[in-house]
């Protein structure tokens, strides 16, 4: 992954965001490659992959965006 991306995630109170730009980055969530959570962050990395600048890819724990490259 050489794209940037912004993550939304939702929590108690609030919204944690931050950007990413590698899959290592994602380790920061949640449950991040536990076997309930397998599929769900497997999609997200197959949407990054794929994805076009200004796409939103709903995830277990908030919002994905592509963000345009600097």
């Amino acid at each position: 992954m050489s794209a940037r991306f912004m993550y939304f995630e939702a929590e108690e109170g609030g919204m944690n965001t931050f950007e990413f730009s590698t899959a290592e980055e994602l380790s920061c969530l949640c449950g991040w490659g536990e076997e309930s959570c397998k599929e769900d962050d497997e999609s997200l990395l197959s949407w990054v992959e794929n994805s076009e600048v200004g796409e939103v890819f709903e995830h277990r724990l908030g919002y994905a965006v592509k963000l345009k490259d600097a």
